[in-house]
């Protein structure tokens, strides 16, 4: 029965949710045996499959159709998705940051004059305070979010129960399990839109290195191996290459979502 319930999280659901749950059984199993309610922890059985990188990437149409799906006033029928939790999927698409950072975003974190995103090392999943430059359909989709919020908070994404919260990241995963199914897209996550992006910067018609995209990304590789101990002593944020990519990605989504954004054009987002 353990077995049947692990494999159908991990067809369902995630390996990463099946592995999870493997080991919280298999502890209160443990506990169990120590309190000899039971002779065997059966979790010692079960098995869950190695972990598989996931490789999917957005197609433009697919970008489009959730652009356009989720630019407020939202309106998918048999998909109920409110303003707040819409924007902070457009604010992911174009930011590239994670869905907890996005959804925790206070306004303490955003400095306008200099156009950045400062994530503390507290929210950061490699505990590294993120410095994100803003592009201006960023600043745009920030502001657009502020103005649908139904209370004041210090956060961009309040929670609807209580304004001292931000909305939780499974927010934005349930938005898009329900739109999916609205709109038959398939298999697609949040996680998948850092993919998209990272892909489209380092591909032929953008063509950022893959360590600038590094950087956009915050991930720790970038100071893995041999550069290691160099990680530690540089710490250049290097915000002219991230702005670079991040203006670059926001004209690129607007080619997309709406025929705009050639270099050398400027752009406004509209709803």
């Amino acid at each position: 029965m353990i077995q049947s319930f692990v494999d159908g999280l991990a067809d369902n659901q995630s390996s990463g949710a099946a592995r999870q749950s493997r080991i919280i059984l298999h502890g209160i199993f443990a506990f169990a045996q120590r309190h000899e309610v039971t002779d065997i922890n059966p979790v010692q059985f079960v098995t869950v499959a190695g972990y598989k990188p996931r490789e999917r990437v957005l197609t433009d149409s697919e970008l489009k159709t959730i652009w356009n799906a989720l630019t407020p006033p939202v309106e998918i029928v048999g998909a109920s998705i409110s303003a707040n939790v819409a924007y902070s999927v457009l604010l992911a698409m174009v930011s590239l940051q994670r869905r907890g950072e996005v959804t925790g975003m206070s306004l303490e974190e955003i400095d306008r004059d200099r156009r950045l995103w400062i994530i503390p090392s507290t929210r950061t999943k490699n505990h590294r305070t993120h410095v994100v430059p803003l592009s201006d359909l960023a600043l745009e989709l920030i502001d657009k979010a502020l103005s649908v919020r139904s209370s004041d908070s210090r956060y961009v994404f309040p929670s609807p129960r209580d304004a001292d919260q931000p909305i939780k990241p499974a927010a934005m995963t349930r938005a898009f399990g329900r739109l999916k199914k609205a709109l038959d897209l398939g298999d697609i996550r949040p996680h998948d839109l850092r993919r998209t992006g990272a892909t489209n910067l380092t591909g032929e018609q953008l063509g950022f290195a893959r360590f600038t995209v590094s950087k956009v990304l915050n991930h720790a590789s970038d100071t893995g191996g041999a550069a290691a101990v160099t990680g530690v002593y540089d710490q250049n944020e290097y915000l002219p290459e991230k702005r670079r990519a991040l203006d670059a990605w926001a004209l690129r989504v607007l080619e997309i979502v709406e025929g705009k954004g050639k270099p050398g054009n400027v752009v406004t987002f509209h709803n």
